[in-house]
């Protein structure tokens, strides 16, 4: 963004909407129009902001309405009418034949802001000269403050040192009488320090200015400062702090009754909940932020872009099209380029990932048409990025190469999340090529940029990549620590994009007239309005015709879908009657152990299963294992994984081995899942037990002579993982009383109506609260409480995964 746009938007917002409430009476007319040139301009509808304040900018000089000629000419200058220069000019020398003031003043200093926008600086400080001169000779100090500290600002311009600590000295010499002027320029080193990354000058500016106005009662400045502060924060990877501020940004604004305000600063909170992978939170915040906006403008086009980009981190890039094209749709009619060349860009790496490579190919080239420098460099960019994504898919390495280092020229100039997924790609590149150690480089410089960040998305496959490469090379102890930080992020997203989900269909039943309105006003209804009574009784006629004809068709099909469903129903029968088979319907009852086995599948069939192995009267193996995914696949891998221990039984013995080559045997079998499972041998002779797992949750020992719970973990990678996997095993001892919990995560992963989960806390709370009573009191208590948790208001329960818990205790 040009720097005299940027100053004009705290400097312009400040003037006008002091002088648009300070209305007199003959000039209200002019006011409302100003207002409307206002609102077009923040909208992003620079011709209607044109149109409206030209006009208000001739009848202020026809009636000599300074404040109208002002307010209306600020408006054309943020919004670069064509003719800026020439009205400038015009309206200079009128005023240059009355008697000097303020506004003749002010005048020439806009003058010498477009030419700083020109770079022509030597003309610019001619005419910040006049201005100050003028300043001079009425005595005014808040001008005199605004043109000194905008005399720095040139020389900063001009890459020369600039003072920066008569920046803060002019800062602490602001008038609270003179704000809306000296605030304004203040904002011009600021916004620079802002767009040269120099984030700690501007955050001691920024703070300087809080302090100076902590005891005003100017509550919106106060809040714009702390908006900036946001955002300064939020630049800086201090994501939770920024959204603290935010938030109170957003309050703020609600009681002061700014609804454009409002839009802007939920709109920066979607997208910091969007960065850390809390998908549920950023689709909330652009909600509410499209309910507030009263009209399809610039800010809506960015949220519904936004919307959509919610959408393809979810993996769902059909609906994700379809807001980047109302984002699109939304731009045509406001004239935003910008937001047309991202949605279009968008659009495109959601094509590539639908391996619609032609089609993507023709929106890039689109794109390209629209994004010019400097404005355009992320999407400049993202271009290259996306281009050299599909010549990898076509395996045209010389090309990927190319495309993939003019997207690497870019990463000093864009965002930082476009940054670190250019190095990612990068890193795919040198993989592609078996120059691991280079891949490497540039994986840990995304992950670096990632991590400060605190993004959960990306980082997901960045974390991914650097695992499978430590596997490559070898080093199965990095590999597995990368890996398992690789599937913690994936749960924290998964479970963010349930609640997603959830809270996005709700949004839709409930809001859809709403939505429809706010997203797809159509100019057309006012034209129908005038018709609309010669068209009534045809019409209806029609829609009664077409109404007759569906409840026919519908009849007719009704028959089909319920012959469909029949069928469907009894496949599902026979899948339950199989997986009822393969549960154990009693367990092991010996002398010196007591067992008890819960089971409840999410759907009419699931993914969960636990068995037994009777080696003698005192020695017994547990095995327990959770498939991803629900449903009959999941429970088809169930069955496999029943025959596969069925015929290891002869390592029942031997806990890691059993585990190691049921690996083996499942993992060319299973693409695409993977499998988590645990085998305890319980040994009574010598009252110990073994235990060994492949990425299984931890178990859970209560130890009754201490009166305590302990949890042990044995490492090993999931099942399907890797096929030559070794895993260890951990030994125990156990004495009469003590009790052992083995149970699958759909216990400490169930959600609750309000999207929170059971946890492993609840879990360990209620083992030891029960910990003196029996085993079954245990289980019981357990699945009770788990029950009641996921229960909604309605007393139905919602179960997000199956559920197995596997108790004994030692007699």
């Amino acid at each position: 963004m040009k720097y005299f746009k940027l100053l004009l938007v705290f400097f312009i917002i400040s003037i006008i909407s002091k002088s648009l409430a300070n209305t007199a009476g003959e000039y209200k007319e002019i006011n409302r129009e100003i207002e409307v040139a206002f609102n077009c301009w923040m909208e992003g509808q620079p011709k209607c902001a044109h149109t409206k304040a030209h006009n208000a900018y001739k009848k202020s000089l026809k009636i000599n309405y300074d404040r109208g000629v002002m307010d209306s000419i600020r408006i054309l200058l943020a919004s670069e009418h064509p003719d800026i220069e020439a009205i400038l000019d015009s309206t200079i020398y009128k005023y240059a034949q009355n008697t000097p003031n303020e506004y003749h003043s002010l005048l020439l200093y806009y003058r010498c802001l477009l030419l700083n926008n020109k770079k022509n600086y030597k003309e610019a400080r001619y005419y910040l000269n006049k201005s100050l001169s003028i300043a001079q000779k009425i005595n005014s100090s808040s001008l005199i403050n605004l043109y000194n500290i905008s005399s720095e600002f040139i020389l900063l311009l001009q890459n020369k040192q600039e003072n920066f600590n008569f920046i803060l000295t002019s800062v602490k010499n602001i008038e609270e009488s003179s704000y809306l002027f000296d605030l304004g320029v203040i904002t011009l080193p600021l916004i620079n320090f802002y767009i040269q990354n120099d984030h700690q000058k501007a955050k001691i500016l920024t703070d300087l200015m809080i302090e100076k106005f902590k005891k005003s009662d100017i509550i919106y400045i106060k809040t714009l400062l702390q908006f900036n502060k946001a955002l300064l924060l939020f630049e800086d990877g201090k994501i939770e702090e920024s959204l603290e501020i935010y938030h109170v940004s957003y309050e703020m604004f609600k009681k002061m009754g700014n609804e454009r305000f409002q839009v802007v600063v939920l709109n920066n909170i979607g997208w910091a909940y969007k960065i850390i992978g809390d998908t549920y939170n950023a689709l909330l915040s652009y909600l509410k932020a499209l309910e507030i906006q009263s009209g399809i403008g610039r800010r809506n086009a960015y949220i519904i872009d936004n919307i959509g980009e919610i959408y393809y981190d979810m993996g769902n890039y059909t609906e994700a099209i379809k807001y980047y094209k109302k984002a699109i749709k939304t731009s045509l009619e406001s004239d935003n380029t910008h937001i047309i060349a991202a949605s279009t860009v968008n659009i495109a790496k959601s094509l590539i990932q639908q391996d619609k490579i032609e089609e993507a190919e023709k929106r890039l080239k689109y794109a390209e048409s629209l994004a010019k420098e400097p404005m355009y460099g992320n999407e400049i960019a993202n271009i290259h990025l996306y281009r050299s994504i599909i010549f990898r898919k076509k395996n045209e390495l010389n090309k990927q190469f190319v495309e993939i280092n003019k997207a690497l020229s870019y990463t000093n100039k864009i965002n930082k999340m476009y940054r670190a997924d250019i190095l990612f790609n990068t890193a795919l590149y040198y993989k592609d090529q078996k120059n691991y150690n280079k891949s490497l480089i540039y994986l840990f410089d995304s992950y670096k940029t990632l991590n400060a960040l605190g993004e959960k998305n990306l980082i997901s496959k960045v974390v991914r990549e650097i695992a499978s490469i430590y596997l490559l090379n070898n080093d199965l102890e990095k590999s597995n620590k990368y890996y398992n930080e690789y599937i913690k992020i994936q749960d924290y997203k998964n479970r963010m994009l349930q609640k997603t989900s959830s809270i996005q269909l709700n949004y839709e039943i409930k809001n859809r007239e709403k939505a429809i309105a706010l997203l797809e006003k159509d100019k057309r209804i006012n034209k129908l309005e005038i018709t609309r009574q010669r068209w009534i009784m045809g019409i209806l006629i029609v829609v009664f015709f077409i109404i007759s004809i569906l409840i026919y068709i519908i009849n007719r099909e009704k028959n089909k879908v319920k012959g469909f469903l029949s069928i469907i129903n009894k496949e599902l029968a026979i899948a339950k009657k199989i997986q009822d088979s393969i549960i154990p319907k009693t367990v092991p009852h010996l002398n010196h152990v007591t067992v008890d086995a819960k089971y409840i599948p999410m759907e009419q069939v699931g993914g969960d299963f636990y068995d037994f192995h009777v080696i003698d009267e005192n020695k017994f193996g547990i095995f327990i294992s959770d498939v991803s995914g629900h449903g009959i696949p999941a429970a088809l891998i169930a069955s496999m994984i029943k025959i596969a221990f069925f015929t290891l039984k002869k390592y029942a013995q031997d806990p890691k081995e059993l585990i190691r080559r049921l690996n083996n045997i499942l993992s060319d079998k299973i693409k695409g899942r993977f499998i988590t499972a645990g085998y305890m041998l319980v040994d009574l002779e010598k009252n110990k037990v073994i235990y060994a797992s492949a990425g299984h949750p931890p178990i859970y020992i209560y130890k009754k002579e201490e009166k305590s719970l302990a949890e042990f973990i044995a490492k090993g990678m999931l099942i399907g993982y890797n096929e030559k996997e070794e895993y260890d095993e951990i030994s125990i001892n156990v004495k009469k009383g003590d009790k052992i919990i083995l149970y699958t995560d759909g216990i400490i992963e169930a959600f609750n109506n309000k999207g929170e989960i059971f946890g492993e806390s609840r879990v360990k709370n209620i083992i030891v609260k029960n910990g003196e009573n029996t085993i079954y009191d245990v289980s019981n208590s357990l699945i009770k409480s788990i029950i009641h948790w996921i229960k909604t208001e309605k007393k139905i329960k919602y179960m997000n995964d199956d559920i197995t818990l596997i108790g004994l205790e030692i007699k």
